[in-house]
């Protein structure tokens, strides 16, 4: 009976505390930190000029903020909003991992380069579920990836890139959304990194590249 008793204080006092603060929105910022040192199958490849160009293609609805609140019935009661630019934090976290692994990256309006990656970002979210005892938070990436070695040519590789990252929580703060954002952007960036299909399309390019 007590048991019982603990359990039912316990779940009364965490939809006190979720009903306190899903009504106001969370400001979360944005950031990508790779490991220090670390290298990824990207530095086996040839090193490259790049023309990174990074376009959004998220839904307009999904552009004002990245994610929801909800409270115990489902119902969404507030956003999820970044606190800096989602495409920028987005473009730069690539450009890390592509230069920290020996690359050059240059904007696709410069003349010379080896090779076009474009990628189109289609989903940046969190979203939330909420159980009996816990809240379960989740971080989703998705985007298209295109590299080829002009616009208008037939491109070396077109396919999606995904990112996931999951976390249960059962108090849930502005932090916590916060880290299933930036834990689901290091997923998308390792699996990027780590694809053995973008590697081979980039040694592909790398074949007819100039020497830098």
């Amino acid at each position: 009976m007590k048991r019982l008793i603990r359990h039912f204080i316990f779940a009364l006092a965490l939809g006190l505390v979720l009903s306190a603060c899903v009504f106001s929105n969370a400001n979360v910022n944005l950031a990508y930190k790779p490991v220090e040192g670390s290298k990824s199958p990207l530095s086996t490849v040839k090193p490259l000029k790049i023309a990174l160009v990074v376009e959004d293609q998220r839904p307009i609805a999904e552009r004002e903020s990245i994610g929801n609140k909800r409270n115990g019935y489902g119902s969404v009661t507030a956003q999820v909003k970044s606190n800096s630019d989602v495409l920028t934090v987005f473009s730069d976290a690539l450009k890390t991992e592509l230069g920290n692994n020996g690359h050059t990256v240059v904007a696709d309006k410069e003349p010379l380069y080896d090779v076009m990656l474009r990628v189109q970002l289609k989903r940046y979210w969190t979203d939330s579920v909420i159980h009996f005892w816990d809240v379960e938070l989740v971080g989703t990436i998705n985007s298209d990836f295109v590299l080829g070695k002009r616009d208008g040519d037939k491109p070396i590789l077109s396919q999606p890139g995904q990112g996931t990252f999951r976390e249960s929580r059962q108090f849930v703060t502005d932090s916590a959304y916060e880290n299933v954002l930036n834990g689901a952007l290091s997923e998308f960036v390792r699996n990027f990194s780590r694809d053995p299909n973008i590697i081979k399309a980039l040694q592909q390019a790398g074949q007819t590249a100039t020497p830098m």
